[in-house]
């Protein structure tokens, strides 16, 4: 019976290895990178084909369409200044998602004051939490009809 269990374990992680391999992604190692390897992933899966996200704080989602070819991806730090800079940003660029991390591209923390860290969906206009893990955050935005 132990060796059964056993055999199981081994067999999820060698298919959960060449799930990460197969898709593109390397295994996420865990803290931030791995948390934004995991929402980039995320997005990829649960969202509809052509969609596209803009991220305000991290440059990783423009790649988005390396591991999901009908999804795109486009970063602008002057996003950040504020909901309402972000909200014409992503309606400029045909954004449906918007992407917020707890680090700068450089890999500096915003600290205590940064906006969007007490961003919540009500701040802007018909965006809604679709995902969420302890350094990163995917809204949708109303144009999507999530």
């Amino acid at each position: 019976m132990k060796h059964r269990k056993l055999l199981t374990v081994g067999a999820l992680g060698l298919i959960l290895s060449l799930s990460v391999a197969v898709i593109g992604l390397s295994a996420p190692k865990g803290g931030y990178w791995g948390n934004v390897n995991f929402a980039i992933y995320w997005f990829g899966q649960n969202t509809p084909s052509g969609s596209k996200i803009l991220s305000i704080t991290e440059p990783a989602f423009e790649q988005v369409n390396q591991t999901f070819p009908d999804h795109s991806g486009v970063y602008d730090p002057w996003a950040v200044e504020s909901t309402m800079q972000a909200a014409i940003i992503a309606y400029h660029d045909g954004a449906h998602y918007l992407a917020v991390t707890n680090l700068q591209d450089e890999g500096q923390s915003y600290g205590a004051n940064f906006p969007w860290r007490t961003f919540n969906s009500s701040t802007l206009a018909g965006a809604i939490l679709m995902y969420e893990n302890t350094d990163a955050r995917i809204y949708c935005l109303v144009r999507a009809n999530c």
